[in-house]
């Protein structure tokens, strides 16, 4: 006798196998989707050669993937009016006005900014309810949500600090973090070598003003040698 209950199992069981992999698919076809982004972003950042635009297309793209309304880079420098001795300031940002763009935002001890060139990590906060305007400066009057900070390093140490905001009340998960981190390694290595670029050129251009002064000063020396030559073939 055939069992009635099994025969309902067996025809349900297709059924969930559909939906699981429908699922699959979605998170597979993201997931290929989110790899491709981030190869064609890795290649044009790599490409890049102007640290000022290579820092916008960088906001840009991580902007994209992660959903991140207002983005910005923040410049480090020292302050000797300061005690913490160090001041902050935009000098990249896609999402705010330009106005606000230029405004230094001076020192932020204790925000999420400061945390991550501290720690020299992915610094992250998020929340069901607009941030406290303190860990958000210059993005007060913007209902942020969710933030995350991370440092821009080089061979010499932390350059400058990436900061990533939601207008929207969804959070950061585990695998943003991943994704900022692979165009973090290859941000830090194309402004490594710019650096190195810009430092030599620098160099080579000294080399080439004390070259010319040196061959300047060759050059009059023969001048007055001949001057000299001549004066003492009039005595």
């Amino acid at each position: 006798m055939v069992n009635s209950k099994n025969l309902n199992e067996d025809k349900e069981q297709p059924v969930e196998n559909k939906i699981n992999n429908e699922t699959n698919t979605k998170e597979l076809e993201l997931a290929l989707a989110n790899i491709s982004f981030l190869y064609q972003a890795i290649l044009i950042l790599t490409e890049e050669k102007d640290k000022d635009q290579l820092y916008q297309i960088f906001l840009k793209k991580i902007s994209q993937l992660l959903g991140a309304e207002i983005c910005l880079i923040y410049g480090i420098r020292q302050n000797n009016n300061l005690e913490s001795k160090k001041e902050y300031f935009v000098i990249s940002a896609i999402g705010i006005k330009y106005s606000e763009k230029e405004k230094i935002v001076g020192d932020l001890s204790g925000s999420l900014i400061d945390k991550a060139l501290t720690s020299e990590k992915i610094s992250k906060h998020n929340s069901k309810t607009p941030i406290d305007a303190g860990i958000h400066p210059i993005v007060a009057h913007y209902h942020i949500f969710s933030s995350m900070s991370a440092p821009i390093k080089t061979d010499t140490g932390v350059e400058a600090i990436v900061q990533l905001n939601r207008l929207t009340p969804e959070d950061f998960t585990i695998d943003n973090e991943r994704m900022l981190l692979i165009l973090l390694d290859r941000l830090n290595s194309v402004v490594t070598n710019i650096n190195i670029q810009e430092a030599l050129k620098i160099k080579t251009n000294e080399l080439i003003k004390m070259n010319n002064l040196m061959i300047g000063r060759e050059l009059k020396m023969i001048e007055l040698k001949k001057e000299i030559d001549i004066l003492k073939a009039g005595l």
